[in-house]
């Protein structure tokens, strides 16, 4: 364990956040100067003159708009690719000679009804960093929902290994404190890829950070061995990891550029997260992705268009 003051967290943890933090601070600076204001970048509507007030010209107009909203949602700043594409490649080979053949062998040898209850138990435990980023948002629904949630699977569904709350009814909302720095207009900054973590944003590493400390179960094991301390880390990667593999594999070999499509697929979940499931583009879900499912309404809640903003 390493000490830091009166604090010990787990090596592994404890390094993965100072990596993530170098990276952070690398493009701070950068994004600063390459993000600009949304209304810059938003195309200005075609007037009722401009189209000679006939329906074709209007139609026009429409489509023109969409179109321009689809790419706007679609197109991602990433002045640091040569940089993302080497770790992006560093984490292909983590990916190939670790963690993927530990998500084959849980698949293989864990029974389907085993994996449902180890996911279950999983999003639970993720229940209060909602709770925390709905009441942040001031999203009164969510909260309620989230907190009835959290509360009825951990009681009558032992800890979470049953879902009582869906099989009553109630939706389930995952927000985390990047989707809520978003809703407060705080902008994204550049596409980054950090070493195990994956792709991301300085905004979304930030709040990963910041989720990583309001989660109850970091306290309630930070002094225990890193065996059991790195426990639900460890179970969120290779649940999600297992929750994937055809997903993974169906876009490697869809995909002309690995790296471009694993980069859409990001900005289009992201987009999805932070503006309810309204993308303004094509479906993430389309992707077969089941990363941070979301019961969420289709309201939109900010006026993001891309995750640049």
């Amino acid at each position: 364990m390493t000490k830091i003051g009166p604090w010990r967290l787990p090596d592994i943890v404890l390094s993965s956040t100072c990596v993530s933090a170098v990276f952070v601070a690398m493009v701070l600076a950068l994004s600063v100067a390459t993000t600009a204001p949304a209304q810059a970048n938003e195309p200005a509507s075609p007037s009722a003159a401009d189209s000679g007030g006939s329906s074709e010209g209007l139609l026009s107009s429409l489509e023109e708009e969409y179109a321009a909203e689809e790419e706007a949602v679609v197109e991602i700043e990433d002045p640091l690719e040569p940089i993302n594409r080497a770790v992006f490649g560093l984490n292909l080979f983590l990916d190939a000679a670790v963690v993927r053949p530990i998500a084959y062998t849980y698949r293989y040898v864990t029974p389907p009804p085993f994996r449902v209850a180890i996911g279950n138990v999983v999003n639970n435990s993720y229940g209060p960093v909602t709770i925390v980023n709905s009441a942040l948002q001031g999203d009164r629904q969510k909260f309620g929902d989230s907190t009835v949630r959290f509360l009825m699977n951990t009681t009558l569904g032992f800890g979470g290994l049953l879902d009582i709350a869906t099989l009553a009814g109630l939706p389930q909302h995952y927000e985390d404190f990047g989707q809520t720095l978003a809703v407060h207009g705080v902008p994204s900054g550049p596409y980054m890829v950090a070493p195990i973590l994956g792709p991301g944003s300085p905004r979304h590493f930030i709040g990963r950070a910041v989720d990583y400390v309001t989660n109850p179960l970091t306290w309630l094991l930070w002094d225990t061995s890193i065996l059991i301390s790195s426990t639900p880390t460890a179970a969120t990667l290779v649940t999600e990891r297992e929750a994937n593999i055809e997903s993974v594999e169906g876009l490697r070999e869809s995909s002309l550029d690995f790296y471009e499509g694993i980069k859409s697929t990001y900005a289009q979940n992201r987009h999805s997260a932070i503006n309810d499931g309204d993308t303004g583009a094509a479906d993430p879900e389309e992707a077969g992705f089941k990363i941070n499912p979301s019961g969420a309404p289709t309201e939109r809640k900010s006026l993001a268009l891309d995750i640049s903003r």
